[in-house]
């Protein structure tokens, strides 16, 4: 988890305004969304203070069980 406040509060300031910027560009894709839906993964992160590792970790020793197969299970395209 994020352990320095000062970083957090710093990330969450530069992704709103890569949002910002990214919402003002007005790009649009195939799917009609703007550019901002790419910063998705990151304010998830954020918020929650874990990256997708440690949340990988924790799946590890919880649900998963410590049953490396289960990741090719949830985390197959």
């Amino acid at each position: 988890p994020f352990r320095d406040s000062n970083m957090l509060d710093l990330a969450k300031q530069v992704v709103a305004i890569s949002r910002e910027g990214l919402f003002r560009r007005g790009r649009l894709g195939e799917t009609g969304l703007d550019e901002t839906h790419y910063l998705e993964p990151i304010q998830e992160t954020l918020a929650s203070g874990k990256t997708p590792a440690e949340k990988m970790l924790d799946r590890y020793h919880g649900s998963w069980d410590k049953n490396l197969s289960e990741i090719f299970k949830d985390y197959a395209f």
